[in-house]
């Protein structure tokens, strides 16, 4: 079969999940991925916040119970706290539940919830060139009437449609093995490129990254290794894997003509920290969904701008107006000890919930 009524390229958290919501809405949908597995390698820190704190952070998104629905095969590891620690070394903690992830299992249970939904899915198949009328790949030309690009940071989607490429984040990061208790923890100062690390546990180890923008990956992986050596870590990592994010915020649009763009191939990541599988679902469900009404001939393709903005772009917006903020006054250790003495759990609490939030 070589004709379908959507083609998603890119078969992570938004383009499964997109696919599955245009094949449920009755559209003849494939999912298309250049890897020949789901899912690996694994380019994220892993991490997502429990149903409970997306409900406080997304209050436009509607049935996030059952979109974030994760079996306990995906789950690594149950956290309750996350602790901020500053320059000095203070640790500003407070509750915020969250999950560990083994990502690449995660990602595949997405895939499968397409295809028992009735995507067709494709694995080791590379989308050369696409227009209007469909996509052309290593295997031949396949129509459709609608292409959703769900293809990541770099998007070949994202490029072919002559848009701006967005400021990326570069990552480093290793998977350590040890106990590293279940509290997540970000550190901020001139000790990481980026002014900002992390450390999240999972069963058995921990994954310890840092990030930063316009560094090499040499001088990342020589940041993380002193990183690593300043926590006391002395055990060799199981893994290390490397990427980047998006965090100059979204386009102004994702529809151009009969493409979509969800996930980072939208710049629809939060900029403050790069989280970005939380906004890839929800934006997935909202392309699919518009895809399938589409083909259904009882929507437009523009209702897919609408929604994405309603659902994702308040979260967003407090995520970039705090990097903003972040930038200005965190130029050195000092300023960023001395802002967070006066940010306190409080202003934490803004750059992530709306002010409607009751408290976690």
């Amino acid at each position: 079969m070589t004709d379908f009524d959507v083609v998603v390229v890119g078969a992570g958290p938004a383009g499964s999940t997109a696919a599955r919501f245009a094949a449920q809405g009755g559209a003849s949908t494939l999912l298309l991925d250049k890897r020949d597995e789901v899912g690996v390698p694994v380019r994220c820190g892993e991490f997502i916040p429990s149903v409970e704190i997306l409900q406080k952070m997304f209050q436009n998104s509607k049935d996030l119970p059952s979109l974030f629905e994760i079996p306990k095969r995906c789950v690594s590891m149950d956290i309750g706290t996350m602790c901020i620690v500053t320059p000095a070394g203070r640790r500003l903690e407070f509750d915020f539940s969250s999950v560990s992830l083994w990502r690449a299992k995660y990602d595949q249970h997405l895939a499968k919830l397409a295809t028992e939904a009735g995507a067709v899915l494709r694995t080791g198949m590379k989308v050369r060139s696409f227009d209007s009328s469909g996509v052309d790949t290593d295997e031949g030309r396949i129509k459709s009437k609608v292409i959703i690009g769900a293809d990541g940071p770099l998007s070949f989607i994202r490029r072919g449609l002559e848009l701006p490429d967005p400021l990326l984040n570069a990552f480093v990061q290793y998977t350590i093995p040890g106990d590293y208790g279940d509290v997540t923890e970000i550190y901020l100062g001139s000790r990481t490129p980026g002014g900002h690390a992390w450390l999240i546990p999972k069963n058995k180890g921990a994954n310890v990254g840092l990030g930063g923008i316009r560094t090499t990956r040499r001088s990342l992986i020589r940041a993380l290794d002193n990183f690593v050596f300043d926590l006391g870590i002395h055990d060799r990592p199981m893994l290390e894997t490397s990427g980047v994010v998006p965090v100059s915020g979204p386009l102004e649009t994702a529809v151009i003509d009969n493409v979509l763009l969800a996930g980072d191939a939208a710049g629809l990541s939060l900029p403050s920290g790069g989280t970005g599988i939380p906004t890839a679902v929800i934006s997935g469900r909202a392309a699919g969904e518009t895809a399938a009404s589409f083909i259904a001939k009882k929507g437009k393709l523009s209702e897919y701008d609408r929604r994405w903005k309603r659902e994702l772009g308040p979260a967003i917006a407090r995520s970039l107006r705090y990097k903003r903020w972040s930038a200005r006054f965190t130029w050195s250790d000092f300023m960023t000890e001395l802002a967070l003495f006066f940010l306190g759990g409080k202003g934490i609490r803004r750059a992530i919930f709306p002010p409607s939030a009751k408290r976690p």
